[in-house]
């Protein structure tokens, strides 16, 4: 509304000016150039976070890794004080950096087992968690390795229990071909997390460390989208 009202400036200024339009008692609706110029300050600051907001509400983008590394660099490159600021923009920033942190609470607690930071550590764009200091960053990887050892170890009693299963059928059954079974949630999300090995590696125990130092090497783009990126690399990465 502050860009629109911006854009009319003087056509708003003409109409409040001229008599024919306006009463001598409404003359004085028309801003100072004070308030026009706070007005400007404060589009300004406001302006980015239009772009945000429609990021994070796409429903083809998974907005889940994406929130804390816009808010992180939201404050960082646009809500940094700089010395040529306007008392008005000054002040609005600084607010709303206060906001942020109490909304999001983005302190040490918000990356302790965040899922915020699991996400961006999956998702190639952000994995190198540049928002965070090295110590952080490093608890990060490791929270993420003891994920996918723990997810493995829950995977390999389903994998025996099935292959017992078929050793068991009969030889009647055993002519026939046995449908490959489809990919559970959870192997899925192994796989993704493990940069896309195949399933005889997993079995021979391929340490997690190792495989997340590939997934961090890895300098795949993202040009659609990370559900579309992952769709695409599956089974390749």
């Amino acid at each position: 509304m502050l860009e629109r009202l911006l854009e009319q400036r003087w056509p708003v200024t003409a109409v409040l000016s001229d008599p024919s339009y306006t009463g001598k008692n409404e003359r004085s609706l028309d801003l100072t150039t004070a308030q026009w110029n706070m007005a400007e300050d404060i589009s300004n600051v406001l302006k980015p976070m239009v772009t945000l907001t429609e990021l994070l509400s796409e429903e083809e983008n998974a907005s889940l890794s994406v929130t804390i590394t816009m808010l992180a660099n939201f404050k960082r490159r646009h809500l940094a004080i700089a010395e040529d600021d306007s008392p008005t923009s000054k002040s609005l920033k600084a607010k709303l950096v206060e906001e942020i942190d109490h909304r999001w609470q983005i302190n040490d607690r918000l990356f302790e087992s965040s899922l915020y930071i699991q996400a961006a550590v999956v998702d190639p764009r952000f994995k190198l968690l540049p928002f965070l200091d090295d110590g952080k960053r490093d608890e990060a990887y490791i929270c993420i390795s003891q994920l996918s050892d723990h997810l493995n170890a829950a995977q390999r009693p389903e994998q025996g229990q099935a292959a017992g299963e078929r050793n068991t059928t009969s030889s009647d059954e055993e002519g026939e071909p046995v449908p490959k079974k489809g990919k559970t949630d959870k192997q899925r999300d192994i796989e993704m997390l493990l940069c896309g090995e195949d399933e005889e590696k997993e079995d021979q125990g391929a340490d997690s460390k190792d495989e997340m130092n590939d997934y961090l090497q890895d300098h795949s783009k993202v040009d659609s989208g990370l559900l579309a990126w992952w769709g695409k690399n599956e089974d390749s990465t």
